[in-house]
């Protein structure tokens, strides 16, 4: 049947179609595969032979139509002596395995670092059609071909720009103008601030000729130059183990957040800010750094962020929520993030026991970390340029668990939430749960705290402790716990579980009952009239002193307005 197909013109006419369709849609129109072992190389392109024939000879015979790819066999025997006894060059794919550089800007960039959405996407390989100066240029897209190994620069600014993956060219689509790609190998970036002053004269001047022309997309790579970048970039890996580790768990937990609400992060952000989408990952490849990396969108935000820092003379892996307070080129001006520690502040002091097994630590003037302790309001001589907060956890483990990350990262959404809407978005109800028990706390605090401020936590913890025994003797144990978590986040110092509702106790230090009762008759309220509140059937102040004639008279007012009686208890505990 193929020795009837004698007209080139037919092959020509298959081949311009390819160009213009490209050859994917080629592909797909005529349903063939990918050429694996024989290519039509024609004028610097190169072009799947099999597929090329079927549909030259619906041109030669259009009353008879294309060959399909099961009514003849490829290979050297049929395709490639028939398009050779019509004057067309055959090569074989080891023949064509040529290499090439591939520039992208950082906006060309894919969102993640998974190789899905690497292998997915068009890469442009067009040539430029514009000089620096303006003036047109009518260049032919380069003769890349399936097969072809590529190293991907990324460019940057300054010296930044560098090697940032390697691969070989999966196909050539949209008539020769774009590519696809498969068999992603990233790699450290190799930049040339990372070559030595002993670096062969082959790659420094490589180097600086691809910074200084960025608007060449492609440019061929000779055999040696070709060689002495494989070795640079694996020389440069071997020694970055700690990098490859920040990398490694920012692609998994891309790619292992769809079961947590996290991965929403992208549409929660575009929803918030009223902007596009930016992305569809917690991390992109333009957000992932060398030591650590945040999420995208995240330089004026409260951001989601990994890293490595050293600690005295060992080594840690982070990963929370920070305020970046560094100006840089995205972020001239750290007031865009100041405004937004307010609600940081307001959120942690109405939820913040939601996250209490989470720490805060800070940089300031590259010193650091430096331990704040348990979450609490950011000062503000924190808000100040070259400050990093930082609110979350951190392992010595070499292990990382990427799964408690994602459940943290669950777990800090509603601060980022409440951050970002300026307190529009509030957190989920929750339903009061009682637990009984009480867990005795040290008696020990940070000494960066004030001696006035660590006497009153001292002595708070020991008239809750004295509390929990008195109400236990009264009531029996499994009705009375301390530290209940209520609607609102905040903590119950004790309650007491009745049959339809709850008995509710608040603890102050002050010195006067009426210091107590003013600054505990509040809370209490909150905690039961709230809109979800827990149902109390009395709220109780406990305080060291006696009631007073004075107290006794205003408690007495304030039961005549309230529908839940309102009592007051006192604890006396020696000195702590």
């Amino acid at each position: 049947m193929l020795s009837e197909l004698n007209d080139p013109g037919a092959v020509r006419k298959a081949l311009a179609e390819f160009n213009q369709i490209g050859r994917e849609n080629f592909l797909q129109k005529y349903g063939f595969g990918p050429s694996r072992d024989y290519f039509v190389q024609h004028k610097n392109r190169f072009y799947d032979s099999k597929a090329i024939v079927g549909a030259a000879f619906g041109y030669a015979f259009p009353e008879r139509g294309p060959l399909t790819f099961d009514q003849f066999k490829g290979g050297e025997v049929s395709v490639k002596k028939r398009l050779e006894h019509l004057g067309f060059r055959i090569v074989r794919a080891p023949e064509i395995t040529q290499h090439y550089l591939l520039k992208l800007n950082r906006d060309q960039v894919p969102e993640s670092i998974g190789s899905h959405d690497w292998e997915t996407k068009d890469f442009n390989i067009g040539p430029v059609c514009r000089s620096h100066a303006g003036h047109r240029l009518n260049p032919l897209p380069p003769p890349m071909t399936p097969g072809s190994e590529v190293a991907i620069w990324v460019n940057g600014d300054g010296n930044l720009g560098g090697i940032r993956a390697t691969a070989r060219i999966a196909e050539i689509t949209h008539a020769g103008l774009r590519c696809r790609l498969r068999d992603i190998s990233f790699c450290e970036p190799v930049r040339l601030a990372h070559l030595s002053r002993h670096q062969s004269h082959l790659i420094r001047d490589f180097y600086e000729d691809v910074n200084a022309n960025r608007r060449s997309r492609v440019r061929h790579l000779p055999v040696a130059r070709w060689n002495a970048l494989k070795l640079l970039i694996e020389n440069r890996s071997s020694n970055s183990d700690r990098i490859t580790r920040v990398r490694r768990v920012a692609a998994l937990l891309n790619e292992q957040a769809h079961n947590f609400r996290v991965s929403s992060l992208q549409k929660i952000r575009s929803c918030i800010h009223r902007k596009k989408l930016a992305g569809s990952t917690i991390f992109s490849a333009k957000t992932i750094m060398d030591t650590y990396a945040f999420h995208l969108g995240g330089r004026e935000e409260l951001q989601f962020n990994i890293g490595e820092e050293v600690y005295g003379d060992q080594e840690r892996f982070r990963w929370g929520v920070a305020f970046s307070f560094e100006s840089s080129r995205s972020l001239p001006d750290i007031n865009i993030l100041a405004h937004k520690v307010r609600f940081f502040n307001d959120y942690i002091a109405l939820y913040g026991d939601t996250l209490s097994d989470m720490r805060m630590w800070y940089f300031a003037d590259n010193d650091g970390p430096i331990d704040i302790g348990n979450p609490q309001r950011i000062e503000t001589s924190l808000v100040r340029n070259q400050v990093f907060v930082f609110l979350g956890k951190h392992t010595l483990n070499k292990q990382i668990d990427t799964q408690e990350i994602l459940t943290d990262f669950d777990r800090l959404l509603p601060l980022y939430e409440y951050v970002e809407s300026c307190a529009a978005i509030i957190p989920a109800p929750a339903p009061f749960i009682f637990r009984s028990g009480h867990k005795k706390k040290a008696r020990r605090a940070n000494a960066s705290i004030a001696a006035r401020e660590l006497e009153i936590e001292l002595r708070h913890e020991a008239i809750q402790e004295a509390l929990h025994d008195l109400l236990r003797m009264e009531h029996g144990a499994d009705v009375v716990g301390t530290e209940q978590i209520c609607l609102s986040g905040k903590r119950i110092d004790a309650v007491v579980k009745r049959d339809k509702a709850y008995w509710l106790y608040e603890i102050k230090t002050s010195s006067s009952p009426r210091m107590c009762i003013r600054e505990a008759v509040g809370q209490l309220l909150e905690y039961c009239l709230w809109p979800g509140g827990v149902q109390a059937e009395k709220l109780v102040v406990v305080g060291e002193m006696p009631l007073d004639p004075d107290a006794k008279t205003y408690l007495v007012a304030l039961n005549g307005k309230l529908s839940i009686p309102i009592e007051y208890r006192t604890v006396q505990v020696s000195e702590v």
